[in-house]
């Protein structure tokens, strides 16, 4: 769904003041053999994906995080996700299936 309405996405942040060369990266079919990115600007995103072929599933990832290499940007993520689902569960807690 990113993908699709990346042109949208990028739309509405810049109009919410985000800077258009503001770092952006794209990480397709992560964590698989297929892995592939491509990283630019948040203004050129749009064209960055039409022109590396990039396609579902990917990530969008926008901020200076984004000038990371691909394959750490993946591995916070998941670390992220491994840490909600490690946090006690119950009223008032938010927990992640998996």
């Amino acid at each position: 769904m990113g993908l699709s309405r990346c042109a949208e996405i990028v739309a509405a942040l810049q109009a919410s003041g985000m800077r258009a060369d503001l770092p952006a990266a794209v990480v397709s079919a992560a964590h698989t053999v297929h892995q592939r990115e491509a990283r630019g600007t948040l203004a050129g995103l749009p064209a960055l994906l039409q022109d590396k072929g990039l396609s579902s599933p990917a990530i969008l990832v926008i901020g200076e995080v984004a000038a990371m290499q691909a394959a750490a940007i993946v591995a916070t993520i998941a670390d992220d996700e491994q840490a909600l689902r490690d946090q006690p569960s119950g009223p008032g807690h938010r927990r992640l299936a998996g």
